[in-house]
């Protein structure tokens, strides 16, 4: 999600994620849709559209720390060139001003949220899925649904 660009390879990914990340699409923030979301990379500045990591506040900084050599335009300097270019000329000022108003909604919600890793060594799966849902009695609820369809999908990685 915080890629500025393109993900060209992943040499030690899942077929999971190799399907997830490199299939030709890009993560955006869609106004149309009011979600983060993929869509094919020919699409992706289509609409009222900004890439996925525009919402992150570390993303600026985590960009920089990978390429030191480079200046890169922070996310305020990139959505204030869209505002005040393409999209006055495209948009009803109205539905900028939503879809500004949206992102900085998503940009706060990244900043707030929390979240908790646990890891279990040598557990089988029913003795780790006895002890997430004991923990989630007290945390954010997850249900034994959730756990097997996040189960399944690690194994098919």
């Amino acid at each position: 999600m915080m890629a500025r660009e393109p993900v060209k390879s992943l040499p030690d990914a899942s077929k999971a994620e190799k399907d997830t990340w490199l299939g030709g699409e890009r993560l955006v923030l869609d106004y149309a849709s009011h979600s983060i979301k993929f869509v094919p990379a020919e699409e992706s500045d289509r609409g009222l559209r900004l890439p996925a990591w525009t919402v992150l506040s570390n993303a600026d900084r985590l960009a920089q720390s990978v390429n030191k050599e480079i200046s890169l335009e922070s996310s305020m300097q990139f959505i204030y060139s869209r505002w005040n270019g393409e999209w006055t000329k495209r948009f009803k000022s109205s539905d900028v001003d939503d879809f500004i108003k949206l992102w900085e909604h998503s940009c706060n919600r990244f900043r707030e949220a929390r979240t908790t890793e646990t890891i279990i060594d040598n557990a089988t799966v029913s003795e780790a899925r006895h002890a997430f849902l004991r923990i989630c009695r007290v945390g954010v609820p997850i249900s034994q649904q959730d756990f097997d369809k996040a189960i399944s999908w690690m194994h098919n990685i």
